[in-house]
């Protein structure tokens, strides 16, 4: 994760914006920029998107060193691991590579937890999840909510323009494979 610092700055320079101009777009406070710039402090998954999201950069090529090859292999051992809480595990499965419209995951979440509230993506992004075990309730929605309840599987898509939550509805772990489509790029 230490590429990750780097990158945000080096991202935050070649777009000629200051940690103040930075901040104030992404809503992180200056100082935490510059912890993270300086690999002193690493950020939340939540942190890492509203950062990623400031930048218009796929999170993915924040995480990795440049490269400009044709083929990347990710060793288990280097895949990047974002946990956004003791509640959801995300394993980055693609590459980053410039102008990727695709982040594919593998994603768990424990027993009896949740994702926690999901803010909508700016820009709206597609979404696929295939539910390879356990259960997984989508809801949407703060106050009226509608649920999707989604087996072992079992897949969806979705653009979601509002808070989300992936709640973990079964009686064990619940594994996933998450592919998000960015348009946009």
């Amino acid at each position: 994760m230490k590429k990750f610092g780097i990158n945000v700055k080096r991202h935050r320079l070649a777009q000629q914006l200051t940690l103040k101009e930075l901040s104030a777009i992404s809503g992180v406070s200056q100082a935490m920029l510059s912890e993270i710039e300086r690999n002193t402090k690493m950020p939340t998954i939540e942190v890492a998107c509203k950062i990623s999201d400031a930048l218009e950069v796929n999170i993915l090529e924040l995480l990795e060193k440049k490269e400009d090859n044709k083929v990347r292999v990710i060793r288990n051992s280097e895949r990047p691991v974002l946990v956004g809480n003791d509640s959801l595990k995300r394993f980055l499965l693609s590459p980053s590579l410039p102008f990727s419209l695709i982040e594919f995951e593998y994603c768990v979440i424990p027993y009896g937890k949740s994702s926690g509230p999901i803010l909508p993506h700016k820009p709206p992004i597609k979404e696929y999840l295939v539910v390879t075990s356990g259960k997984i309730t989508l809801r949407i929605g703060r106050n009226e909510t509608e649920e999707t309840v989604l087996s072992k599987g079992d897949s969806v898509a979705y653009q979601i323009l509002s808070e989300h939550e992936l709640i973990n509805s079964g009686d064990g772990d619940a594994c996933f494979y998450y592919i998000s489509e960015n348009k946009s790029k």
